[in-house]
């Protein structure tokens, strides 16, 4: 993304949420079985980045995601991206995610 011109701020929470959302399709969606295809979409624009992560799960309600407990070690990842990027949507299995700089 840095390649891209985007800024390092920029760069650095586009990557974590990105990485947040495969390891949510990996872990929730797909339930760790190797055979399940994610797709991942990177689009960079003029001062916008769109990212977008498809699974073939069961679906989940975006506005049923919680606020994590401090004590939690895990289920951190919606409450981070929802925290880092202006527009997150889950629709139709795809997590759409855009980032403006």
């Amino acid at each position: 993304m840095s390649a891209a011109g985007l800024p390092p701020q920029a760069s650095y929470e586009c990557a974590l949420a990105l990485v947040e959302a495969v390891d949510n399709a990996i872990i929730h969606a797909h339930k760790r079985r190797e055979n399940k295809l994610i797709d991942i979409g990177i689009s960079v624009r003029k001062h916008c980045v769109l990212l977008e992560i498809g699974d073939n799960g069961g679906g989940f309600r975006l506005e049923n995601i919680k606020e994590p407990i401090v004590s939690q070690i895990t289920g951190r990842g919606i409450y981070l991206i929802k925290a880092m990027m202006d527009r997150v949507e889950y629709k139709k299995n795809v997590l759409r995610m855009e980032y403006g700089y």
